[in-house]
Parts: C-alpha cells; structure tokens; sequence
C-alpha cells in the first residue's frame, strides 16, 4: 500500500493531506506535527485576543479530533522530524528512528521572529504567531496592563496596537523602517497611516529598532531604541515578521531561498518530495520570479495542489501574488503587488473619502494600494490577475464598469489600462 508523510499541520499540511485522502482513500497518511493542536489560523489570533471571535473559531477545521476523523490519517502529535533524507524519502525522528515513504509534503509553516536582543527579561514579553501566544497575551491582559510597547509596524502589528487601544491600554509602536508597512505600503500612503494613528493617540517610534529591554525595579519594563529613546511600559510584543521552519532540511538536497523553492505544481528538486505554504518559495504571477509568501489562501491552495499531485494527478497552482488586506480602527487597507516594482506611480481621491495610488508598467497595474474602499479591492486585484494571464489583451468591458461605477475618472481607468472608454 503507498504511503505518504505529511510535514507539519498548519493549513498546508491539513489542505494536503485532505487532497490525498480524497484521490486515494486506501493511502496511509502520517502527519508529523510539532504541537498538540490542530491547525489554526495565525491571522485569527488577535481576533480571539480582541474578543472578537471564541478560542475554538482560531481552529477552522475543527478540534483535532475532528481534523483526524475527517482525514483518517495518523497524527503523530509533538513529534517534529529531526531530519530528511529528501533523495531517499526518509524522515528521521527525535529518536533516531527512519521512516521511508512514497510521496513526502513538507509543510512546516513559519515561526515568529524575536531580533536578536541580548538578555530579554523572563517576563512581560509576548509574540503574536501561534494559538498558545494568543492565550499568553489573553491572559496577560486580564490583569493590570496600562501601556505596551508593539514591535513591528506591519499587519500583526497593527492588528495587536488595535486590540491593546481598545482595551485603554497607551500604546507604542516601533519598527527598525522609518514607515508604516515599509513592505506594502507607498510611502504616501505610508504617511496617511502614520497621521491617523498618531491622531489616535498612538505612539509612533519608527526608524528606531529595539536595542535592549530590561526590567525596573518597578515591575516594568524599559526599551532602549537604535534613535537613543526610550520607552516603559508594562509589556513588550514582538511581531517583528516570520522565518520558515527549514532548521531539519539538508539544503543540499533541496534548493533553498527564504523557503523551499517549488515548481507551480509544488514539486522540489526532489523526486516525489513537495513543498507548501509558509515554508516554500513559488513563482511570483507578476514577475516570474521565486518568492516566500506567507498568507493563508496560498497555503490552502499550495497544499491542495501538493496532495493532489503527490496522489498521481495532474494540478498546477496559480503562483503567489502579493497581496495584503486589513482593518483596524476604522480603517481598510488593502495592498496588492510590490509596490518598489518599477513603472508610473498615479493617485486618485474619491469625493466620498477612498483613495487609491498604483504602479503602472507597460499599460497594466503591477501594484496598488487602497485606503477605506474593500469592496473595489476584490474587482482591481481581478484585474490585475487578469492582466498578468492575458498581457496582449486590453480592461474588459466589465471591468472598465465596476471602476466606473466606484467614481473613478475615465482618464485615470485609461491609465491603468482600459483604453476605449465611451
């Protein structure tokens, strides 16, 4: 009987496994995963945090008992591989045990970055990542929290300054760039951002990374930045971004970049062996180029095309494209692209309060971001999709119309590539 391994258990590893168990119902199928937990959604996490949602809605496909009837696979809890022999298909466990299968999936996710800070106090520091951290910083702030530093001005960030803002808590945010989502964000739109949360009571410490944090003899906490500030407060939260979980794969045996790289049918450079989600690099739509993209509907269909592949079929997966969408204290922002990509910056402001600036390259859009306008972000990136597939064809029809009917001018629609406007 064929076997298969599966290599963590976030959404990846549960999207993969799925899909084998769907083309092959005799498969064996063993996930080998580093925690007691069933897979949960990271960007659920400050949203049980905000109470927002239930401790078991962090859990989408079900409790783990659940998630093991619904696949009938074997799951090896807190039992993280060791080692891989990619060539040979082998895992190594803790205890030196090997195990050969026929397909293998890495799908081991990625782990929140704390800077390298010498001598962190034992106590009042937190990160954002797992389910465990959002219990830690829950429980946390049920007590006597009256200020907190945030570190890391990107989408968990921000997502963290608006629960502890909500809470009464005064609120500091700091990041080593010297603008708000250095990644996503232009730098005028970087400036909105910055303006609104300052208006808000937001305390911004941007350019200025985290250096050293120590304890007072008062209980709390002080931060020394690289601008030579200062910051006390009650507890410090790191989300300072993510690495992929790579320490077990032998990078001679797999072409490694930020992540495992892949073909777009999430083959490695190994035989039979796959890669998916947090931990891999794929081809960018826009550029063709290899790139690591953590985001959730990626490794849903990363898996799915991983699994379905390893079970004999035939299925390519789309590519990454960058993409972001958030909101926070009455703001939307929504980020599609690579906004450092090279072509004509424009901007446009509605009557009604959105505002929209994009990259243009060649007569299509190649990057975007929008403030306080979600419903126009799901046509736009469509669009942009639709360019990237169909570089000779012009805006359709219908696409020239749902921008029309959001207010847009016809000379800025013609600059993003729908020519021929009546």
């Amino acid at each position: 009987m064929k076997t298969a391994a599966v290599i963590g258990f976030g959404c990846a590893g549960f999207c993969a496994a799925k899909a084998i168990r769907e083309a092959e119902p005799e498969r064996v199928i063993d996930i080998y995963s580093d925690t007691d937990e069933a897979p949960y959604n990271p960007m659920l996490t400050t949203y049980y945090v905000s109470g927002k949602i239930s401790e078991s809605a962090m859990f989408p496909f079900g409790d783990l008992e659940q998630v093991r009837s619904a696949l009938g696979a074997n799951i090896f809890c807190s039992s993280p591989v060791e080692a891989l022999k990619a060539r040979e298909r082998k895992i190594v466990l803790r205890d030196g045990t090997e195990r050969q299968y026929d397909d293998i999936i890495i799908a081991t996710g990625a782990s929140a970055v704390i800077p390298p800070i010498k001598n962190l106090p034992a106590r009042g520091i937190y990160k954002m990542r797992t389910a465990q951290d959002a219990r830690a910083l829950t429980e946390v702030l049920a007590g006597q929290v009256g200020s907190a530093l945030v570190v890391g001005a990107q989408m968990v960030g921000i997502k963290v300054v608006e629960l502890l803002h909500r809470r009464g808590v005064k609120t500091y945010l700091a990041d080593m760039e010297s603008r708000m989502f250095p990644a996503s964000a232009y730098d005028t739109t970087a400036a909105i951002i910055a303006e609104r949360l300052l208006s808000a009571g937001i305390e911004l410490r941007l350019g200025a990374a985290v250096q050293s944090v120590v304890e007072q003899q008062s209980g709390g906490l002080l931060s020394t930045l690289s601008d030579g500030s200062t910051v006390a407060s009650d507890i410090v939260v790191f989300c300072s971004g993510i690495r992929a979980n790579l320490g077990f794969v032998d990078r001679s045996e797999l072409d490694v970049g930020r992540g495992i790289r892949t073909d777009l049918h999430m083959r490695t450079s190994a035989e039979h062996v796959y890669a998916a989600g947090d931990c891999c690099e794929t081809t960018n739509i826009l550029t063709g180029e290899p790139i690591n993209l953590g985001l959730w509907a990626n490794a849903a269909q990363q898996g799915r095309t991983a699994g379905r592949n390893a079970a004999g079929l035939d299925e390519e997966y789309q590519g990454n494209l960058i993409q972001n969408i958030t909101h926070y204290m009455d703001t939307d922002f929504i980020s599609v692209g690579d906004v450092k990509a090279a072509g004509e910056r424009a901007a446009w402001s509605s009557d009604s309060g959105w505002r929209i600036e994009v990259t243009v390259a060649d007569g299509k859009m190649v990057a975007l971001n929008i403030l306080d306008n979600a419903n126009i972000a799901g046509p736009v990136k469509n669009i942009i999709l639709h360019q990237a597939a169909h570089p000779s064809e012009k805006m359709t029809d219908c696409a020239k119309m749902l921008l029309t009917a959001s207010g847009m001018p016809k000379d800025f629609i013609a600059m993003l590539g729908g020519e021929g406007i009546d």
